[in-house]
């Protein structure tokens, strides 16, 4: 439930960080978008992502003014952060709180350890769907580190945000993006920013945790007899 006073914006936030998604406004529709790019079956049901790129850009479609049209940026492995604890309410556990933790100990060994801060996620109230919420979220903050930005024509306008679009660059190669952010300057071209499209950070299967169980009194059970006076 939600109980207290928030933002809708941090609401939605929240519950995208939590669902490995992304919520998208085109200015007629509210959409919520998977971060998933491998086919996944359960509960009778097969989703099957649409990786498809809208369009294969080339040096002929970018607007360069000069520069190089496509602009990369790589974050440093050392300043990612490689452990990540999320705070559930346990449903088996009278929903009693419950940290459930997520690291890589690669990273950990390699550049220390670099905790992010705690992130509540009440609507999570069973342990093995957490550890699966965990390992998505710390799996995107450390292993997708490349970004790209670039500008496109008015042409382009159909493009949305989590849109897939195939980049190639005589430089970088042949690759595919996910659109992150999509703003359009003063003379109606479209100014990109683009992430990288990894595979092994949209599943998880989990791991295990042994979960904290609690046997509450039962105050009306039945005493039986009294010793004899």
């Amino acid at each position: 439930i939600l109980s207290d006073s928030s933002d809708a914006s941090s609401i939605l936030d929240r519950w995208m960080k939590i669902t490995n998604s992304e919520v998208v406004w085109t200015g007629y529709t509210l959409k919520f978008v998977p971060h998933a790019y491998n086919t996944i079956t359960g509960n009778g049901a097969v989703f099957v992502p649409d990786t498809a790129p809208r369009y294969t850009l080339t040096d002929v479609d970018f607007v360069s003014k000069g520069v190089d049209p496509v602009d990369g940026s790589r974050v440093d492995p050392a300043d990612a952060y490689n452990r990540l604890v999320i705070d559930i309410r346990e449903r088996d556990n009278e929903y009693n709180g419950l940290p459930v933790e997520w690291k890589d100990q690669a990273l950990i060994d390699v550049y220390g350890l670099r905790p992010a801060s705690n992130f509540k996620a009440d609507e999570v109230c069973d342990v093995t769907m957490a550890t699966k919420v965990v390992a998505l979220m710390g799996k995107r903050g450390a292993y997708l580190r490349n970004e790209y930005s670039f500008t496109l024509g008015a042409e382009y306008c159909l493009l949305e945000p989590m849109d897939v679009v195939e980049v190639v660059d005589p430089r970088l190669g042949t690759f595919l993006v996910q659109i992150k952010e999509i703003e359009e300057n003063d003379d109606d071209e479209f100014q990109i920013i683009a992430r990288e499209i990894s595979s092994t950070v949209s599943t998880s299967t989990g791991a295990s945790q042994e979960p904290i169980g609690s046997v509450p009194q039962n105050t009306g059970a039945d005493p039986g007899d009294v010793n004899p006076p």
